[in-house]
């Protein structure tokens, strides 16, 4: 997603995916349980909705 949307501050896409997470549209999944650790995030049935 960094380089898809590379005009975007992680700080601010940080920001948007909880706020998205918060209204129930998307879930986070992450992987791992020390540096590096990798997080994904998918739609919900309800974020589906919406496209």
């Amino acid at each position: 997603m960094k380089i898809r949307f590379f005009s975007v501050t992680e700080m601010t896409l940080s920001l948007q995916l909880k706020q998205l997470e918060k209204d129930s549209l998307v879930s986070r999944t992450v992987f791992g349980e020390k540096p590096p650790i990798r997080v994904e995030y998918e739609l919900t049935e309800f974020g589906i909705t919406f496209i």
